[in-house]
């Protein structure tokens, strides 16, 4: 069962960030995470399945993006903010 968490089980830093960002996991169990960003509009600009706790951004633009974790036990989105 996914469960859309409540309790921050991710943490993103440093926010704002411009080229690299750090994602610290609670409970992962191992499991197979996917990270999804997506832009103010609501569209996808990356999906891939998390293999490591740092994130390259570079290529994405300056603003504001949600920063989606999935597990097959849990779903939690986070707001980051990419400035240059």
């Amino acid at each position: 069962m996914l469960v859309i968490s409540q309790n921050n089980i991710f943490t993103l830093y440093p926010n704002p960030a411009s080229d690299l960002v750090n994602l610290n996991i609670d409970k992962t169990n191992n499991t197979e995470l996917t990270l999804n960003i997506y832009n103010v509009l609501g569209a996808c600009v990356r999906s891939e399945t998390l293999k490591q706790n740092q994130i390259n951004i570079a290529d994405l633009s300056n603003g504001t993006y949600i920063i989606e974790v999935i597990s097959d036990k849990f779903l939690e989105k986070q707001k980051l903010i990419i400035q240059r």
